[in-house]
């Protein structure tokens, strides 16, 4: 069952057609919740039309779709796209799971199959790149193309599992007070900076309006959970089962990622066959916000490239 989904972003500006700027686009009209056959809800925006696979956006820990905003205008433009909001997080209701990277990878696949969706390329985030990635496992078949942007699940040595996990537990004792002062984070920089300085390098590249709403106005009930989760799960023989996955894989990396230096995204290469690195210069954790435009135009690049050959491949 589909519904208009109620959690709103603030009002749009005053005139203007919907295009490339996500302030011009009437977000409300495109957010939508649906119940899986498992009981299962999920929120998500369903926005732009377009041949080829589904651009499927997945966030990370602690975010919503909204993360996305600066790219959902712009791809929306060739493709149809639809960005989730994992369950527990945003306005998607906990599901009750272990918060395992497999589970959400299977609450995915039963998404896309809710929607009628039969081909997507995968586009995740940190912890949304793991999942993205077990999609692509789970269900060859669906996924036509996979994007990680400086994705989890590459185990960590004990010193980055040590600097990770302490920096991803002191956001989640900061979240309470990052909601409650969105607004005056989006006002002030030297606030945003701070509240942003586990995921961005530069903050100031992040229009203050931008930084509001990708603040979640309440916190994730399962952040926790999941992080500890993530942590027990990280395995080399998944990676190494990643070799297997005959995929076209982007991967774009933030050259200054404060929770997964370089070695990450180098190792993600190693272990899928068909991969290839971007390095975004100067950007941090989520380079899709700090430099959207190179970001978006990567992404366009590569979709062409997977619509081609899905295409060709009937």
């Amino acid at each position: 069952m589909v519904k208009v989904n109620p959690h709103k972003l603030p009002p749009l500006p005053s005139g203007g057609e919907p295009g490339p700027d996500w302030r011009q686009v009437d977000w409300d009209a495109h957010e939508r919740a649906t119940t899986l056959e498992d009981g299962t809800e999920v929120s998500y925006v369903d926005y732009g039309s377009g041949p080829g696979p589904v651009v499927l956006l997945v966030h990370g820990l602690g975010g919503s779709w909204r993360v996305w905003l600066a790219n959902l205008a712009h791809l929306g433009q060739t493709h149809r796209v639809v960005a989730v909001d994992l369950p527990g997080f945003g306005a998607s209701p906990p599901d009750g799971s272990p918060g395992r990277y497999d589970t959400y990878a299977a609450t995915l696949d039963r998404l896309c199959a809710d929607l009628g969706i039969s081909r997507v390329v995968a586009v995740g985030n940190s912890f949304g790149g793991w999942i993205s990635a077990e999609l692509a496992r789970r269900n060859p078949a669906l996924v036509a193309g996979l994007v990680l942007v400086d994705a989890a699940g590459i185990p960590c040595t004990p010193a980055e599992r040590r600097k990770v996990v302490g920096m991803l537990r002191m956001a989640d004792r900061l979240a309470p007070a990052s909601s409650r002062n969105r607004d005056l984070l989006g006002r002030r920089p030297q606030l945003r900076r701070r509240a942003l300085a586990f995921v961005v390098s530069r903050a100031d590249r992040i229009p203050d309006d931008l930084a509001v709403v990708i603040i979640p106005q309440t916190p994730s009930p399962v952040f926790r959970t999941v992080l500890e989760a993530a942590v027990l799960s990280w395995s080399a023989d998944w990676c190494a089962s990643l070799g297997a996955l005959d995929v076209p894989a982007l991967v774009v990396w933030g050259e200054r990622d404060r929770q997964l230096p370089m070695r990450h995204a180098e190792e993600w290469v190693r272990h899928l066959a068909r991969a290839e690195l971007v390095v975004i210069a100067g950007a941090g954790h989520m380079p899709m916000l700090e430099e959207p435009g190179t970001v978006n135009a990567h992404l366009r690049q590569f979709l062409d490239r997977a619509g081609k050959e899905a295409v060709s491949a009937g």
